[in-house]
């Protein structure tokens, strides 16, 4: 499903209160740097269509399949920092603020990206990322209203690092063909559906645990988020663990792959 980034920010704030009281529109703008509470109550609209939260008793909740979804995103965010964060801290935070190009709070950046933050204070990895970006970066990074976003001489110090170290960087169009569109989530989840539908009727005399095959093949559909590449790599590492551990036999595990496979080809065309 796709959640965009102000909406993102509001799931991720309700993830690390992990209050049972729940929380309303008010504090969630007041702690998470939204400008008024309508706007806060409007972004909510698109978690509850997608389960991802639910306003009840006066009080909005974040729901199990919220936390989910947040833990997998921030999961794989992480892991694309992680590419280069060991080695190259400023060109790992500048790609970050450079990609998601919008003002971001400091609870909004990865906890990789604090982690790793070069020591220059006593104090905690929050801290050293702010003073990274308020001293160090001052010249590439401004914070209108306590969030951090790149100023044109930021934009064009990663775009410099780009090219020095021979990175390519993605044109919109690039991006467009390594993520999912909508078309894309649907021609995939309509294949996984098909697949289960016809390994349903292999249960009886196959070595195939119908249950554990269906939530491993379920939860694909739930990382659209992750892009193209990682997600199928993501399916072949599913199938390995599932053969690994006898889930399914050598030749349901060869049938998944050959029904599936084709729709991802086209897709990564």
């Amino acid at each position: 499903m796709e959640i965009l980034p102000p909406s993102r920010t509001v799931l991720k704030y309700l993830y690390k209160q992990r209050e049972e009281k729940g929380n309303v529109y008010g504090n969630i703008a007041h702690h998470a740097g939204f400008k008024t509470w309508e706007e806060v109550k409007e972004l909510c609209k698109t978690l509850y269509d997608n389960g991802l939260a639910e306003w009840k008793n006066e009080r909005i909740f974040i729901t199990d399949e919220g936390r989910l979804w947040i833990e997998r995103y921030m999961e794989a965010q992480e892991d694309r920092i992680r590419e280069y964060v060991y080695d190259d801290y400023e060109f790992a935070l500048l790609r970050f603020l450079y990609e998601l190009d919008q003002p971001l709070a400091v609870d909004d950046f990865p906890e990789v990206l604090k982690e790793e933050a070069p020591k220059y204070t006593n104090g905690s990895s929050a801290y050293n990322l702010i003073h990274i970006l308020e001293i160090e970066f001052r010249s590439y990074v401004h914070n209108p209203q306590n969030k951090y976003e790149l100023k044109v001489a930021g934009r064009k110090r990663f775009e410099h690092l780009v090219k020095s170290k021979g990175v390519q960087l993605n044109s919109p169009q690039d991006q467009a063909n390594t993520t999912f569109s909508e078309q894309d989530k649907n021609d995939l989840s309509n294949k996984i559906d098909k697949v289960l539908s016809e390994l349903e009727k292999l249960q009886t005399g196959h070595e195939i645990i119908w249950t554990d095959m269906k939530e491993e093949l379920d939860e694909l559909k739930e990382m659209y988020h992750l892009n193209k590449k990682n997600w199928r790599q993501l399916l072949t590492g599913k199938i390995t663990e599932m053969l690994a551990g006898g889930i399914v036999s050598e030749a349901i595990s060869k049938k998944i792959v050959d029904s599936i496979n084709p729709t991802i080809e086209k897709l990564l065309e």
